[in-house]
């Protein structure tokens, strides 16, 4: 059978239709596309995500590049955010918006920590001087503040630690929840604790201790000064503490020592330099001006002292013997240098009972010295001058005013008048006069300031005591009363423990002890006056802070109660609890590092105990 085939004719397409139809060749070509990213600095956690409109990416700690997974057509905008910031930081995104024409690699992420304040709470800072450190940044705390915050904020995941590095005058305070982490917070939970802490170092808690000289010049821990009161004391430029002669009780007689003595701190022992135990000495002289091994300075008490800018010690007049062992008032002055361990004589007689030269008022001689005296006020000044005001001598007491220099050896009667008796001139309290003067008196106290002032506080003219406080300005030659009452019968108040207020006011009273703080403040302790009931007298054991710039005093601790124990506590433990029995004719002392130290002295205790202690306290 023929199969028959049918030819039917072929349709040509034209290219374009097959092209249409998903041919090869030619057509729209695919779309360029480009990547997104950029740099990323600063960001040392995890927890940043950025967007790119609905496309997000994560960006991992410590990372410093970034890519974004989608590529860009070509020709399409993106705009680069920080859709979430890692905690605790601040990330910002630079040229992060823009149309894509290349590969975008100049977008740039830059974190930082947020910073956060760092504070917190203080309790018992009722003194001056508190300076808190967390790493290099220091806040000077003013006294009564109740809470605190670091100058410089911290940031975010940063260690902290605060720390005192200056305590205040007077004061220990300790931090508690001072270190950590910063977290995404401001912190405010650090606690500062500030407490008012006596520490009893050494010597007996009973009275009329006898002496333990052990070798002379080798230091020892058995080693102790015999109970005494007035004798004399200085700090030298090494931070120890010297102490000389002074007056004593053996159970039978009453007598004066000439024994030089030095206690070192760093090691909390005792020297005995120089002198004996032996009763009433006469001094030895040897040449004016000449060091020897055998001179020394009679047996006294009641003398005045200073040490100059070179580190010697020293030592003018008081009550006790002369070269003759005659018994009076002194006015020989006394150089003792700590290096050679010798004693010079400087000046004045080598007798009691001396009348001076005044020669004339502010002019300075070799000639002239002050006349016999004991129980008077010394003070340095920020040159190394030494100053002399009152005291008593044979004809009475006295209120002049002498400088001494001791690079020239020469004294000069600066102010004051050259007759005993002499009575205040108080002006206008806070004005500063040129006929303003302290009147004549005894068993004052005073202390110097750095910006050139003299202060003098209290003391006997007539009885009852005083309670005036002074200042003098060496610059105008110029005296202030500046608080208290102006002559005798002043009385005391005391007003709130710890609370600055312009009716507080320390009762009068002699014999006390006073110094200038770290933080320019003075400070004044204990001695026999009147109490807060304003009795007619009685030993005192109440501290006192007066603050020059407000013109305000401060009872800072002990009683406002005369004749009160005191409490030892545990030797060498310092305690807030702690209070040294209620005194006068006590010995005080200064360091370098700002604690005052407080000896012995005319002690008062519970059931007729009392009498000339040796116990070491530090505060």
């Amino acid at each position: 059978m023929k199969i028959r085939t049918r030819c039917r004719p072929l349709m040509i397409l034209a290219p374009s239709l097959i092209a249409g139809c998903g041919g090869g060749g030619g057509g729209t070509p695919a779309p360029t596309m480009y990547t997104l990213g950029g740099t990323v600095s600063g960001l040392t956690v995890g927890g940043l995500v950025l967007a790119n409109g609905s496309a997000t990416l994560p960006i991992g700690s410590g990372a410093t590049s970034f890519t974004f997974s989608s590529a860009l057509p070509a020709g399409s905008a993106y705009a680069v955010t920080v859709k979430t910031s890692p905690t605790g930081f601040s990330c910002t995104v630079t040229n992060g918006s823009g149309t894509a024409s290349a590969n975008v690699q100049n977008v740039a992420v830059s974190c930082q920590a947020l910073t956060y304040t760092l504070g917190g709470a203080i309790q018992g800072l009722i003194s001056k001087g508190l300076v808190l450190a967390n790493g290099s940044d220091q806040l000077t705390v003013a006294s009564g503040s109740k809470l605190f915050t670091m100058l410089a904020p911290v940031a975010y995941s940063s260690a902290y630690s605060i720390s005192v590095v200056i305590q205040p005058d007077g004061l220990n305070c300790k931090v508690v929840g001072g270190s950590g982490t910063m977290p995404a917070a401001d912190v405010a939970t650090v606690q500062v604790s500030c407490a008012l802490e006596w520490t009893w170092i050494a010597g007996s808690q009973t009275a009329y201790p006898a002496a333990v000289y052990g070798t002379q010049g080798v230091p020892n821990v058995a080693n102790v000064p015999s109970g005494r009161f007035y004798s004399t004391a200085w700090t030298d430029r090494t931070g120890k503490l010297w102490l000389f002669g002074g007056g004593a009780f053996d159970g039978s007689v009453y007598y004066y020592l000439n024994d030089l003595w030095s206690y070192d701190p760093a090691i909390g022992e005792w020297t005995w330099v120089s002198g004996a135990g032996a009763h009433n000495a006469n001094g030895v002289y040897g040449s004016l001006g000449n060091a020897a091994p055998g001179s020394r300075p009679g047996a006294r008490g009641y003398a005045v002292s200073w040490t100059d800018n070179a580190g010697n010690l020293w030592l003018f007049g008081g009550f006790g013997y002369d070269s003759n062992g005659g018994n009076g008032s002194l006015n020989d002055l006394w150089r003792f240098s700590p290096a050679s361990g010798l004693w010079t004589w400087m000046g004045g007689s080598s007798l009691i009972d001396d009348p001076g030269v005044y020669g004339t008022l502010g002019t300075p001689d070799a000639s002239y010295i002050p006349s016999s005296r004991s129980s008077g006020v010394a003070w340095t000044d920020v040159s190394g001058k030494a100053w002399l005001f009152g005291g008593v001598g044979p004809s009475g007491s006295f209120n002049d005013l002498w400088r001494y220099d001791p690079g020239a050896g020469l004294w000069t009667w600066v102010n004051g008048s050259h007759s005993n008796g002499a009575v205040s001139v108080y002006g206008t309290q806070g004005v500063p006069a040129p006929g303003n003067v302290p009147g004549s008196r005894i068993y004052a106290v005073g202390s110097s300031d750095a910006a050139g002032n003299l202060w003098l506080f209290g003391g006997s003219d007539t009885n009852p005591a005083l309670n005036d406080l002074w200042k003098y300005n060496i610059a105008g030659n110029v005296w202030t009363w500046v608080s208290g009452k102006n002559g005798g019968g002043g009385t005391a108040s005391y007003g709130a423990l710890g609370i600055e207020s312009a009716n507080n006011m320390p009762g009068p009273r002699s014999s006390a002890l006073m110094w200038t703080g770290n933080a320019g403040d003075l400070w004044l302790f204990g001695g026999f006056g009147q109490d807060a009931a304003n009795s007619a007298g009685g030993f005192l054991n109440d501290l006192w802070r007066f603050d020059p710039v407000a013109g305000q005093w401060i009872w800072m601790s002990g009683s406002n109660t005369a004749q009160v124990a005191g409490v030892y506590g545990t030797l060498g433990v310092p305690s807030s609890s702690n209070i040294p029995p209620v005194r006068d004719y006590s010995m005080g002392w200064k360091d370098d590092g700002g604690n005052f130290w407080l000896m012995g002295g005319q002690v008062w205790s519970p059931g007729g105990a009392g009498g000339y202690f040796n116990d070491l306290w530090r505060f």
